[in-house]
């Protein structure tokens, strides 16, 4: 595997890179009625530049956060992936939107970096440190009613069985 880092923080030299993956991804047909969804619910994506890095945005103000996949190649750095994710709740994470280099999706030559994957569990260890959240939801997963857990069962059993008074 190559040296990939992951970041909330993007130069504002990936700025091209970022509006490629986002806008012209070839994947985006796939998912073209969720991403017409999130359009419609948050607004458009859009790029932000601000003191020499870049965030994402949608719609004039919706606030949401983001994280950024990079494979370092010596003294420069590629952007393969990014994601973007709000919290919808007190408990719950959104992904809204997830986007990888075509060659780093599932055909792709760098499949086995299993990028969406990484992503997913990134967002996976944000959400383990943020006070309240316990799962993260899925935009793009309809019909999914549960979202994916942030911390195993096995330790949320633990820990309210140690918050519980024994009989």
């Amino acid at each position: 595997m190559e040296n990939l880092v992951f970041s909330s923080r993007l130069a504002a030299s990936h700025r091209g890179e970022l509006e490629s993956l986002l806008f012209f991804n070839a994947h985006q047909r796939v998912l073209s009625p969720h991403i017409v969804e999130l359009v419609e619910k948050y607004g458009a994506p859009r790029v932000i530049e601000q003191g020499g890095l870049l965030r994402l945005a949608l719609g004039e103000s919706f606030d949401v956060q983001s994280l950024y996949a990079l494979a370092e190649n010596g003294e420069s750095s590629d952007l393969v992936g990014a994601l973007m994710y709000t919290r919808s709740d007190p408990e719950t994470l959104l992904l809204l939107h997830i986007a990888v280099k075509e060659d780093y999706a599932a055909a792709g030559q760098r499949a086995r970096e299993l990028l969406t994957l990484r992503l997913m569990a990134k967002l996976r260890e944000i959400a383990r440190q943020l006070k309240g959240v316990r799962s993260i939801s899925v935009l793009y997963a309809p019909g999914v009613t549960r979202g994916i857990p942030v911390r195993p069962a096995r330790t949320i059993r633990a820990r309210a069985a140690q918050l519980l008074p024994t009989p």
